[in-house]
C-alpha cells in the first residue's frame, strides 16, 4: 500500500471520527480525532490539509454548521438556540453571522 493510499484511509478516518464526535466542541474533537490517529494534533492539521486542501478545523466548523443547518430544515419546530449549540457557537449573533456567510440566508429563513 502506497503514501497515498494511507493517506486516503487517514482521512477517510478523520472525517468518520469527526461525525461521531460532532456534538463535542471543536478542540475537543480535534484533539480526540488527533488522539485516535495516533498523531499530534498539528499533524492531522498538515496531513488533512496536504490531502484536502482544508484546514482540519475549518472542516470541523463546516461540519458542525451544515449539521445545525440541517436540524434548522428538518426540526423547524424548535428554537434556533439548538442550531447554536449543535454548531458549537457561543452565542447567536457569531452563529447567524457565520450562518449567513455561509448559506446565504438567516436561520429564521432555513426555520
Amino acid at each position: 500500500m502506497g503514501a497515498k493510499q494511507n493517506y486516503d484511509l487517514t482521512i477517510e478516518k478523520i472525517e468518520d471520527l469527526v461525525r461521531r464526535e460532532l456534538p463535542e466542541d471543536k478542540k475537543t474533537i480535534i484533539s480526540t480525532v488527533a488522539r485516535e490517529c495516533a498523531m499530534t494534533e498539528r499533524d492531522l492539521d498538515t496531513v488533512f490539509k496536504f490531502m484536502t486542501g482544508v484546514p482540519v478545523m475549518q472542516y470541523v466548523v463546516t461540519r458542525k454548521m451544515q449539521a445545525a443547518y440541517e436540524f434548522l430544515i428538518e426540526q423547524a419546530h424548535l428554537d434556533i438556540d439548538k442550531a447554536v449549540e449543535i454548531s458549537g457557537y457561543d452565542n447567536q449573533s457569531s452563529f447567524t453571522k457565520k450562518f449567513k456567510s455561509d448559506f446565504h440566508m438567516t436561520p429564521k429563513k432555513a426555520h
